[in-house]
C-alpha cells in the first residue's frame, strides 16, 4: 500500500536506455518510472519494451522476398499467433498479419460510420464520404443491397480507384469489406459487434 506521502510524491521518469539491445526498434528491458513506497524506492518496469536475456526477438523479419518465401510457414505462424511478421522488398517493409485480427481492428477503429435512415417507402443506408449507398423496401433488403454495393466499390477501388485523390484514403474500408463475410458486414453496418 502506498503512503499518503508517496501518493503525492512526484514521479521520476528516467530516460530509456535501449543501447544494449540494438537500438530503439528492438525490444529490451527498461525501467520507466520510479515510485516511492514506504519511503523505499521501487522500480516499476515499463512493459512497452520487455525482453528476457538470450530470448529470441518476437518480431519475425526477413530482408528479402526470397528469404520470406523460403520461410513462409514461419511468417504465417507468426501472424496467426499475433506476432509482428515483416518482409522487406527493395527496402520497403510489408507486414503479414492474421486476417481476422486485422478485420476486428478495422471494425473497431474505422473512421467512417454507416448511416441507416428510415424513409417513407423503405430504408436507405449510406457511408458518409464514400460514394456508396443502397436502399430497399425493407431493412433487410437495404442491408443486402448495401453489402453488394460495398463489395462492388471494393472491386472498383482495387481495379482503378486506389490512386484517385478522392478515394485513396478509403483503404481501410476496402480492407474491411474484403476481409469480411456478408453477415459480418451487416453487423458492422448496423453497429453491432462483428
Amino acid at each position: 500500500m502506498l503512503t499518503a506521502q508517496s501518493r503525492t510524491a512526484s514521479l521520476e521518469s528516467p530516460p530509456l536506455d535501449n543501447s544494449w539491445c540494438g537500438g530503439p526498434n528492438r525490444a529490451c528491458l527498461s525501467v520507466a518510472r520510479t515510485y516511492t513506497r514506504f519511503d523505499e524506492p521501487a522500480k516499476v518496469l515499463d512493459v512497452r519494451k520487455v525482453r528476457k536475456e538470450d530470448e529470441a526477438m518476437t518480431t519475425l523479419a526477413f530482408d528479402s522476398y526470397s528469404e520470406g518465401r523460403a520461410h513462409f510457414k514461419e511468417l504465417l505462424d507468426a501472424a496467426e499467433s499475433g506476432r509482428p511478421a515483416l518482409v522487406r522488398r527493395d527496402g520497403s517493409p510489408s507486414a503479414v498479419v492474421d486476417a481476422e485480427r486485422l478485420r476486428t481492428l478495422l471494425t473497431d477503429s474505422l473512421a467512417v460510420h454507416p448511416s441507416v435512415v428510415a424513409e417513407a417507402e423503405g430504408w436507405s443506408i449510406f457511408v458518409p464520404g464514400v460514394p456508396v449507398a443502397a436502399d430497399g423496401a425493407s431493412f433487410d433488403e437495404a442491408l443486402e443491397e448495401m453489402v453488394d454495393a460495398l463489395r462492388e466499390y471494393a472491386e472498383d477501388w482495387q481495379d482503378h480507384l486506389l490512386n484517385a485523390p478522392n478515394h485513396r484514403d478509403n483503404w481501410a474500408l476496402v480492407q474491411l469489406v474484403s476481409l469480411s463475410e456478408d453477415d459480418q458486414l451487416k453487423k458492422w453496418l448496423v453497429g453491432a459487434s462483428a
